[in-house]
């Protein structure tokens, strides 16, 4: 379904590495060890799918991918993790709920 690049803090190898992954999620592995993804910010994109990622998502080369570059961060503001998604785009859509802030609502 897609190809997925993840870049973790250097001082998280050690959680990371002992981590059964398998058998537990990568997000209740980083809650336990004190790191609690609390925000992120995401850009999508489209791209032309190269030879690796088509082999890889065995789509046509030069199929568009839906491509996802995103930055999480920790309880404390600490950039946690940095990740790239990249999804075939006839095989993937978005479902987006988002709210807006009225004016004035905030008390000021």
């Amino acid at each position: 379904m897609a190809i997925e690049e993840a870049i973790f803090p250097a001082a998280l190898a050690t959680l990371l590495q002992n981590a059964d992954l398998e058998q537990r999620s990568l997000h209740d592995t980083l809650v336990e060890g004190g790191h609690v993804p609390t925000m992120g910010r995401a850009r999508l994109g489209a791209e032309a799918a190269g030879p690796d990622d088509a082999a890889l998502l065995r789509v046509p080369i030069g199929s568009p991918l839906l491509v996802e570059k995103r930055v999480i961060h920790d309880q404390d503001g600490r950039p946690l993790e940095l990740c790239e998604s990249r999804y075939a785009g006839d095989r993937y859509g978005l479902d987006v709920q988002f709210d807006v802030e009225l004016p004035g609502r905030d008390g000021g």
